[in-house]
């Protein structure tokens, strides 16, 4: 085992424990932002746990800005706000490990509870030919790094959808869809406890853990709820309008990073 680790943990809500409508303006009601402390406190109980130096926490969901720093546990370090470069990875250059908390399943997903990627403008985006979601996407902006994900928490869907692509990866399911809105989810108390097993178990096993690096230079396509953010997109250099709704752009990792950020975070 890697000696004393740093763990980048990026924290999403959508996947967590009794989440199942689509998010209005932010802040997000205490409840919800209660869970999301709930299953990302055990997450980084198990990484020290299981031998972590530290934890890197990355607020994830829309705003960032839903966990109080003050009530982390472990001393963990805190990314809050945006928007950022790399989007939620930024700052995963200095870990050695990479958490994915909350997460859901990529957008068009059957059978998952609120499947979408990045936001509900893109309604698909691929990267060389395959359908990536938020998980492949943190993957990917690990690996560019060098640095491998060893745990997954979400709905069941997403589990599956990770496993494709992370074959060894330590997933844990907390709900099931019933449909996109509705869901059966464990206990809070039993999720956090497989949570936190399961991230004991990925910081002991990160010799056996996959590093999955983009293929360069990246083929993205990505089809856009309107026309207008297509036609804002195809502005950029390097982009081009594929079709009324479609954009493609081939590129480096960086660049393509950089563009994903630039819509999520600054084109409105």
């Amino acid at each position: 085992m890697q000696n004393n680790p740093t763990v980048f943990l990026a924290a999403d809500l959508e996947g967590t424990v009794g989440y199942v409508r689509w998010p209005e303006a932010p802040p997000e009601p205490p409840d919800r932002r209660a869970q999301v402390l709930t299953e990302v406190n055990a997450a980084i109980e198990g990484a020290l746990a299981g031998g972590a130096r530290e934890v890197i926490v990355s607020d994830s969901h829309w705003s960032k800005e839903n966990l109080d720093h003050v009530l982390l546990t472990g001393g963990a370090r805190l990314i809050r706000g945006g928007p950022r470069p790399c989007l939620w990875m930024t700052g995963v250059e200095s870990a050695d490990l990479v958490f994915l908390v909350g997460f859901h399943a990529a957008a068009g997903t059957a059978g998952a509870v609120l499947p979408h990627t990045i936001d509900r403008r893109i309604r698909s985006l691929s990267l060389n030919g395959e359908n990536a979601g938020e998980a492949l996407l943190s993957t990917l902006a690990a690996g560019y790094h060098g640095v491998p994900v060893g745990l997954v928490t979400g709905d069941r869907a997403l589990v599956l959808e990770a496993r494709s692509f992370l074959p060894g990866v330590t997933a844990v399911a907390v709900k099931e869809a019933v449909l996109e809105k509705a869901a059966v989810s464990l206990h809070p108390a039993e999720a956090a406890r497989r949570i936190r097993d399961g991230a004991t178990a990925a910081v002991e096993r990160i010799p056996e853990l996959t590093v999955l690096r983009p293929r360069e230079p990246v083929d993205l396509n990505m089809e856009l709820s309107e026309p207008h953010w297509q036609q804002a997109l195809a502005l950029v250099p390097g982009v081009r309008a594929t079709g009324g709704l479609t954009i493609n752009c081939r590129a480096e990792w960086p660049r393509i990073m950089a563009l994903l950020a630039l819509f999520a975070g600054w084109i409105r």
